[in-house]
């Protein structure tokens, strides 16, 4: 992504990244501008100027998503991305330790 492009997003109020990357140095968003953390105790503030460079956006440590199992009328069970699926108690016993596992694993990556 160039820094114009960057410039567009903000001007029209899309949401921002939260952190990119340029030179080597790690930006954080904090609502306004991008901040670098404390290099030799100063905060750097990000330079706009050169609308042709290249910035790198790094993706935030996004958790796995758990299965959610909602019942409806008809003794369905509605899992995600609304696909319908009947489900016996077996099933959900499965599923349930399925998220178990999401829950361990997502907090594995938040520790780390």
């Amino acid at each position: 992504m160039k820094v114009i492009d960057l410039v567009h997003k903000r001007e029209r109020l899309e949401e921002m990244p939260q952190t990119i990357k340029y030179n080597r140095n790690v930006y954080h968003y904090n609502g306004s501008n991008y901040f670098t953390e404390f290099v030799g105790g100063m905060r750097m503030t990000f330079d706009f100027s050169d609308l042709t460079r290249e910035i790198e956006i790094i993706e935030e440590n996004k958790g796995i998503e758990e299965i959610e199992i909602i019942k409806n009328a008809d003794n369905f069970y509605i899992v995600k991305d609304n696909r319908q699926c009947q489900l016996n108690r077996h099933d959900t016993v499965i599923i349930d330790k399925i998220n178990e596992l999401v829950r361990e694993v997502n907090k594995l990556k938040k520790d780390n």
